[in-house]
């Protein structure tokens, strides 16, 4: 018994097949089924049989009289009849399209922002050969992933793997880049001559060969502009210092074309790296040295599991040298996956983002689809009221469920076809300019595919189209003409699936608003949050030349605004190096920062007990202070005196200052740790004064730093702006999720307006047979409103706490530190909501009891 076909299968083949053909291919697919559920099982046989149904779908199987239905006089006739209906009740049309437009503009806005994110590094023609070497990090908590590898193992994969066709390594290094008067602090990227080769960048100007030349440079076009400006780079001289004032000339001969939209790899100042190798001259590295990518592209048929046993080889030939940085193993990652993984690695050179944010935005789209499809259904069942006589007329004419079913349809395709138009238009002019406007993106209006563009709006036009039509024409077209014409037949009143959609409605609604002001509140709270550190009054000047630290001291002490000033190897914000240390059998992966004694009272960071480094006190061995992570992790109750090592050096805490954040708070505090360092480490130069002569002092620097180091740029930063991007990309959120909750109550109130017009226009009558028996306006609008305030409740009840538990989950992901749950956003927003339903509601409401009596039941 059970071992049917299934029956739905049956019914569509019996409802679109030939009845001549009929026996033929039901016998036949029947006789196969049986044989395959002996063979194959149940269920690959159920799904079988209803593939060779789908397959048997051809025009010449097709009944005779279902062509007759679907020619173009009959639907040239739809068409006609429902550009009419459309232009006819233009008001509750124009509701519609705008509703479905709103809808739509932003999912095709958001549809092309995740389909570029998913599809970034496609262009490659390579891509599914070249693979990123990533390796797992053994730290105190687990592993990590770091993109950086030992720069000798491209080398030796190379030689010795019959497997690997080529390799590249991406060395970064700072240096003062200069052309004419033109000098600027610039990253340098040394890459290996395979990355033309390996990579299909595209070349404005040059030879795909440039980086054969060691004395060649290649350049972005957005460099070659900055530095040129209208003139021909090629041919032209930049000349590079280094740190350690090593001067390297090197002659332009390639151009890149400006980088796709959908690079998550992207280089300016691309110099060949035998040149990195000799600046370091005789000081060969060694496998502890770590490079900061390596790319392998593998042979033509070839896999990278072929690699991995000897890649185990070179992880014990790493952590013999390095006992401080343990890799426990390597991981080839593919090209097109880099900067779908890039949150998880750390020092990454590809530029990807966390998944959270596509997600979100996927869900919100989804979200405010279904949100003005529940409107269109719901407006387009209030609005047949006045079709009723139609319908009935039509079956009383000969015509069938089946006509009218495909006029209902033609007419929202229709309708569904403009608001699609005008979507893209919105899309187009609109919210994706508006995107780009709150990040630092460029998304052109572009699909990764013409495919991937087709499906999409296919699917975008069956979802609205027939998705959101198909309850209102499969519904009224059930009506009976004898229940139409004796006026039993109503609309409106009880019909609970439309309360339900509307319900659903003002619940997605909640959620959206509810969500945007949880969000906001974050927001506010992260824009208000402590640094761990007073930043007003600070800045850092970064050098390449140790000379240069001598005469800013010399220009610091002269300045009688300046309160303090220190050096250091690393800066809060700006360089933050992370290490290592030891403690008895634990590591601990902390950050480290070598200054001068004066340093952190110069930043301000606060003292939790011991003291900090004094200037006219000696150390006789070396002293540390730590801030309060670092106590935490390694589970101190009295850190003062404690020991830990560090590169073979044994440290003596003397001091604990609190948590502080490095440039944003989407990571969590790090361990750190602070010692006295030595000049020739020395990088920064850091000044504190007060913060209303701040512009003053560091004018008066500037002007110094040209009199002895007119060739180098004043490389100056305010530890104020330290945040200044993490605040940018917090209020792009917060403008973005904002908007789209505006767009949520715009839909719901849409879709409230257009169903209470018509529920209003149902029960003119009632409320002038109340006012004539006596009932006040007061009493009619509270009967009238009662049932839209039980959904309002019903909505808040199950939207408020959804759209706060959702939020918060995506809070916890972006911010580990994030606002602890407040009453205050969840009340506003109620507050928003209820008033603007509320308001809809009352508005039109008051103008249905304002009807005189005598004018709705003349005709009675």
């Amino acid at each position: 018994m059970h071992s049917r076909p299934p029956k739905w299968a049956d019914r569509f083949l019996e409802w679109y097949c030939d009845p001549d053909l009929l026996e033929e291919i039901q016998g036949d697919s029947q006789e196969l089924f049986y044989r395959r559920v002996d063979e194959e099982g149940l269920n690959a046989a159920k799904r079988k049989y209803v593939w060779d149904i789908i397959r048997f779908l051809r025009l010449s199987n097709l009944r005779s009289n279902k062509l007759k239905i679907n020619s173009l006089i009959m639907f040239n006739s739809y068409l006609k009849i429902g550009f009419r209906n459309l232009s006819k009740n233009w008001g509750i049309s124009t509701i519609n399209i705008f509703g479905l437009a709103l809808a739509i503009g932003c999912s095709i806005t958001i549809f092309i922002f995740v389909d570029m994110m998913l599809h970034m590094d496609q262009f490659h023609s390579k891509k599914d050969r070249i693979y990123n070497l990533i390796n797992h990090v053994q730290h105190d908590s687990g592993t990590e992933l770091w993109g950086a590898n030992p720069i000798l193992l491209a080398e030796e994969l190379k030689t010795n793997s019959a497997a690997v066709n080529n390799t590249l390594r991406i060395e970064y290094a700072s240096g003062n880049v200069r052309y004419g008067d033109k000098v600027f602090a610039e990253r340098l990227s040394y890459t290996d001559p395979s990355f033309l080769q390996m990579f299909d960048f595209k070349l404005k100007r040059g030879s795909r060969n440039v980086l054969d030349n060691k004395q060649s440079i290649l350049i972005s076009h957005e460099y070659a502009i900055k530095y040129f400006g209208d003139e021909d780079p090629i041919g032209k001289t930049l000349t590079v210092k280094l740190p350690g004032d090593q001067i390297q000339s090197f002659l332009v001969e390639g151009v890149l074309e400006k980088y796709p939209s959908n690079s998550s790899l992207k280089f300016n100042l691309i110099i060949p790296m035998s040149n990195w190798f000799e600046i370091k001259g005789n000081e060969k590295p060694k496998w502890d040295y770590l490079t900061n990518a390596t790319f392998i592209e593998l042979a033509p048929g070839h896999h990278p599991s072929e690699l991995y046993e000897s890649l185990n080889e070179y992880v014990e030939r790493h952590n013999k040298v390095a006992s401080n940085w343990t890799i426990q193993k390597f991981e080839l990652l593919p090209l097109d996956q880099l900067s779908l993984r890039d949150f998880e690695i750390r020092s990454s050179v590809s530029q990807g983002g966390h998944p959270a944010g596509r997600i979100a935005l996927s869900v919100i789209a989804a979200m405010l689809l279904i949100l003005a499809c529940f409107n269109y259904m719901n407006i387009a069942v209030a609005s047949a009221a006045k079709r009723l006589k139609e319908i009935a007329l039509r079956k009383v004419m000969g015509g069938n469920r089946s006509n009218i079913i495909y006029q209902f349809l033609t007419e929202n395709f229709i309708l569904s076809g403009i608001a699609l138009s005008v979507g893209v238009l919105l899309s187009y002019l609109f919210f994706l300019p508006g995107l780009n406007s709150l990040f630092p993106v460029s998304i052109p209006f572009s699909f990764s595919s013409f495919q991937v563009a087709i499906i999409f709006f296919g699917s975008l036009m069956l979802i609205i189209g027939f998705a959101s039509g198909s309850y209102p024409a499969f519904y009224i077209s059930k009506f009976q003409p004898v229940s139409i014409l004796k006026g039993n037949q109503k609309l409106g009143g009880k019909n609970w699936f439309s309360k339900i959609l509307l319900t659903l409605q003002l619940v997605l609604a909640f959620m959206m608003v509810v969500g945007c002001f949880v969000f906001t509140d974050n927001a506010m709270y992260v824009n208000e949050k402590d640094w761990g550190y007073k930043a007003n009054g600070v800045f850092s000047i970064m050098v390449n030349d140790q000379s240069h630290l001598q005469y800013l001291r010399q220009a610091a002490e002269t300045n009688p605004d300046i309160e303090s000033y220190a050096e250091a190897k690393g800066h809060l914000g700006r360089t933050n190096w992370l290490t290592h240390v030891d403690v008895l059998d634990v590591q601990l992966k902390t950050l480290h920062y070598e200054a001068t004694p004066n340093y952190m009272q110069t930043m301000n960071l606060r003292l939790v007990e011991g003291k900090l480094f004094d200037e006219e006190a000696t150390y006789p061995s070396k002293f540390a202070v730590i801030n309060q992570k670092f106590v935490e992790k390694l589970g101190w109750e009295q850190p003062l005196d404690k020991k830990f090592t560090h590169d073979s050096t044994d440290y003596y805490v003397i001091g604990v200052v609190e948590n502080f954040y490095t440039n944003n708070f989407h990571d969590e505090v790090s361990p750190a740790f602070f010692n006295i360092g030595t000049n020739e480490e020395f990088k920064f130069f850091v000044i504190k004064t007060s913060e209303d002569k701040l512009f003053g002092v560091d004018d008066q620097i500037h002007a110094s730093w040209f009199e002895f180091a007119p060739n180098d740029p004043y490389n100056r930063e305010f530890q104020r702006f330290t945040f200044d991007d993490f605040y940018r990309e917090n209020k792009g959120n917060v403008t973005l999720i904002g908007t789209i909750s505006v767009f949520a109550m715009v839909l719901a109130c849409l879709g409230l307006f257009g169903l209470l017009s018509f529920n209003l226009q149902r029960r003119m009558k009632e409320f002038g047979v109340r006012k004539v028996l006596g009932a006040s306006r007061l009493s009619i609008l509270n009967q009238a409103n009662k049932e839209y305030m039980w959904i309002m409740l019903v909505a808040f009840v199950i939207g408020a706490p959804l759209g706060t538990a959702l939020i918060s989950q995506l809070l916890k992901i972006i911010y580990p530190d994030s606002n602890s749950f407040s009453a205050a956003p969840i009340v506003l927003s109620v507050v928003i909501i209820m008033t603007t339903v509320a308001g809809t509601i009352i508005g039109q409401l008051l103008h249905a009891t304002k009807v005189n009596p005598t004018e709705v039941l003349r005709s009675e």
